[in-house]
Formats: structure tokens, C-alpha cells, sequence
């Protein structure tokens, strides 16, 4: 969401709007006029399909405005596309029923009098390439999708990719792990880093910011880690950091797997500790009076896991921009943040760094983290991905008429991790 709103205020200046089409796919209509991309997977629940489909069946508007170049769109397909792969015909039936839905969104907000681009976020999007005849297509590639795990089959996901690079123009991906990895797939590929809401994290520093009572008086020092709470997540390391100081406060805020995660032994017993705190998701002025308390930031992914091995973590831009130390485990991508962050290897190690990087920090040290930070801003990310995008764009085509704006009300999303 983040990244989304830095793109609307990006191109807002050049008249381009931004068209987000519901869990199916997201539209960013670019500086040239549009951008358009899939967020993430249909089907996440038979409640919003039901209230997808009764708008699209009563004819009422399907598109909200959530900010002034920003736009909405809800749509339906006939079958989650995770699963509709196993099944061509399912597969041509979501293309054409997209192709009209977006079609009509595109024509409604006068988007298709320009350029239009359209922004995959997952190979499993590949066969809505071209639904809306849009002159470039992006592939945002920020995550190892063939290690994810779960129910993706890694060789329909590899197949997936392959046949998105063959159609997209331009990639980008968020690590250099990943960048090395999907070089050989396509001739115009940039690694573009994942980045922190700067603005709205140094609040944490501020002195009027006040801490959540519930973690006000925890015993110190308190421990955070903030982000989802999953099977790449090693419980086990924190377990024994909880086990190994009992007179220390480990807090986990973010949502807990439910499917893989909730009940495997590692978490529960993780939770039975009396000083292991799980906050749950928080968001906004929740969220900064919770990482207010924290001393140390966490960021403790298994080392064993392909998946993470490809991570450019979300939460070490975010850790940095509220000026909080942080110690990293496992084999994620750092390097550029080395100078200001402590890695471990062992689970000795990270106890040691954790009390070093405690016992250590100074407002020195806050103040160079916030400095680094104000580098690794989204909107910093965003103007490198949409100058790429200029460059693909004929230059007779760069100017754009006055945004179209519809007279809705606005809403906010929450704060969120890309990755």
C-alpha cells in the first residue's frame, strides 16, 4: 500500500492516475498516462467474492476513490487463479471475464487516452498480459516465488514466470539475489530495493509519541519483531532467546499463519513463556505506541529456507526509521544496511549481539540510523522505477491531459510490508 500511494503522488504531477483492480490486479495508470498492476491472489474469501459479484450483477459502480489520482476498481473471476492453472478453459474463461471488467474501469476513468502499463506483482498473472492492450508491461518481481511453499507448485510457478518475462518490457526486483537469479530470463532487468514509510516510522522518536501502556512497564530490555508471524520465521531461535533470558520481554506483532503456523508446537510452546508478548496486527498510532517500547528490533528468518535467502526485508528499512538497532539471523539480503545492523550466525551470537546492540546505542547511533533511513524512502524508490518506465515511453506520448477525478469518499490504507 505504501509503494502504491508514493506512486500516485509520483505521477500525479504528469497527470496519471492509478487504477487498483481488487486482489485480482492492480492498475497504475503512469506518468504517461497508466500503469497497471496484480496485486494479489482472488478468492480470499467467500464474503468479498459474494459482495464483487453482487455489483458486478447490479450494474452499481465498481470503482472507489481512495485518494485524489487513485482509484479502486472491484472485479470477479470464475476461479482463484492458483487454481484455475490446473484447468485452461477456467484459465481463458477469468481472462475474458477480467478483460471486460478492466476494459470498462480503463474506458470509465478516461484512462485508455494514453499509455497504459500494465504491473505484475506474480507469475501466476501471466495470461492477463495484454487484456486492456496496454503499450508496456512491468514485472515486479519481489519475492523467490518457486520457494515459496504452501500450495504453489514450484514448477507450475517456474513455468508461470518464464512465460510472464517472454511478455513483459521491463523488471525489477527487490533483492540482488533475486536480480542474479532471473538475469539469464530477460535483457532489461533493475534491482530496486524495498524501502519504509520514513515519514510516518521516525514518529517513534518523537517525544509526544506516547507508549502503549500494555508495554509500557514490560522488563527491559524489550525485544520487538514486527511482520508476519509464519513458517520462515525461526520460533525456535526465538524460543530459546525467551527461554535463555527470562528476566528479557520478546514482543511479536503482525498476524499469525493460521493454516501452517498457529498450531505447530514451536509457537505454542513459544507462547506458553510468561515473557513472550504476541500484539497481534497493528496498525497506525497503535503500531508506533507498540515499537515505541522496543530496545532492539528483530529480524530472525530460518537459515535453512531458499524462500528467505532471496529476502530484501521490508522491516529492516522500517526498524531504521524508527532509529531502533537491529540484529539480524539467517542468510537475508543486508548488505547495504552492514554498517548500522548486527548479523549472527548462531544462536549464541545473536544473544550476544542483541545485549551488545542494547547496551551500545546512544543518540548518536539514532541519529545516523534516521539519516540512512531518509534515504530509503518509497518515494525515493518509486521516481527510479517510474524514470525506467519514461525512458520505454515514446516521448510523443509523455504528455497527459488534466486526471480525471470522481467525487467519492476518500480512505486510507494501512500500513503493510511489500515483502
Amino acid at each position: 500500500p505504501e509503494m502504491i500511494y508514493a506512486f500516485a503522488r509520483e505521477i500525479r504531477r504528469g497527470g496519471g492516475r492509478v487504477l487498483l483492480v481488487d486482489r485480482l490486479m492492480c492498475a497504475v495508470t503512469g506518468p504517461l498516462r497508466g500503469l497497471m498492476c496484480p496485486l494479489a491472489g482472488p478468492g480470499r474469501g467467500v464474503k468479498k467474492w459474494a459482495r464483487s459479484m453482487g455489483t458486478w450483477l447490479t450494474r452499481q459502480n465498481p470503482i472507489e476513490q481512495l485518494a485524489e489520482n487513485l482509484y479502486l476498481g472491484r472485479a470477479v473471476i470464475g476461479l482463484d487463479d492458483r487454481f484455475a492453472r490446473r484447468h485452461p478453459m477456467t484459465m481463458a474463461l477469468n481472462r475474458r471475464m477480467l478483460a471486460g471488467q478492466v476494459g470498462s474501469m480503463v474506458r470509465r476513468l478516461g484512462l485508455d487516452q494514453g499509455p497504459l502499463v500494465t504491473w505484475f506483482h506474480h507469475p501466476f498473472w501471466e495470461h492477463y498480459a495484454g487484456i486492456v492492450h496496454e503499450s508496456l508491461r512491468v514485472y515486479e518481481c519481489y519475492d523467490q516465488h518457486t520457494a515459496s511453499g504452501g500450495h504453489l507448485n514450484s514448477a507450475m510457478v517456474r513455468s508461470a514466470e518464464e512465460k510472464l518475462f517472454a511478455q513483459v518490457d521491463l523488471v525489477f526486483t527487490t533483492s540482488r539475489g533475486l536480480l542474479e537469479s532471473k538475469r539469464a530470463y530477460h535483457g532489461r532487468i533493475y534491482h530496486v530495493p524495498n524501502a519504509a514509510n520514513v515519514e510516518f516510522f521516525q514518529k517513534v522518536q518523537d517525544p509526544a509519541q506516547p507508549v502503549d501502556p500494555a508495554y509500557a512497564a514490560l522488563p527491559r530490555p524489550v525485544v520487538g519483531y514486527l511482520g508476519n508471524i509464519g513458517n520462515d520465521l525461526d520460533l525456535g531461535l526465538i524460543r530459546y532467546l525467551a527461554e535463555t533470558k527470562p528476566a528479557w520481554t520478546v514482543v511479536l506483532v503482525g498476524k499469525v499463519d493460521q493454516r501452517r503456523t498457529a498450531q505447530t508446537e514451536d509457537f505454542q510452546s513459544l507462547m506458553r513463556l510468561p515473557n513472550v508478548r504476541l500484539a497481534g496486527w497493528a496498525t497506525g498510532v497503535r503500531l508506533l505506541s507498540i515499537c515505541k517500547a522496543f530496545d532492539v528490533c528483530l529480524i530472525p528468518y530460518r537459515s535453512d529456507s531458499e524462500f528467505n535467502r532471496f529476502r530484501n526485508p521490508n522491516k529492516m528499512y522500517e526498524y531504521t526509521a524508527m532509529g531502533k538497532p537491529i540484529v539480524v539471523h539467517g542468510a537475508v539480503e543486508v548488505d547495504s544496511y552492514r554498517e548500522i545492523i548486527r548479523i549472527s550466525r548462531t544462536r549464541e551470537e545473536f544473544i550476544g549481539a542483541i545485549e551488545e546492540a542494547y547496551t551500545t546505542d546512544s543518540p548518536l547511533r539514532i541519529a545516523e540510523r534516521l539519516r540512512i533511513a531518509r534515504q530509503n524512502t518509497w518515494e525515493a524508490r518509486v521516481r527510479e522505477m517510474v524514470e525506467h518506465v519514461r525512458k520505454l515511453i515514446p516521448e510523443s506520448r509523455q504528455s497527459l491531459p488534466s486526471p480525471i477525478v470522481e467525487a467519492r469518499a476518500v480512505s486510507r490504507a494501512g500500513t503493510a510490508c511489500r515483502g
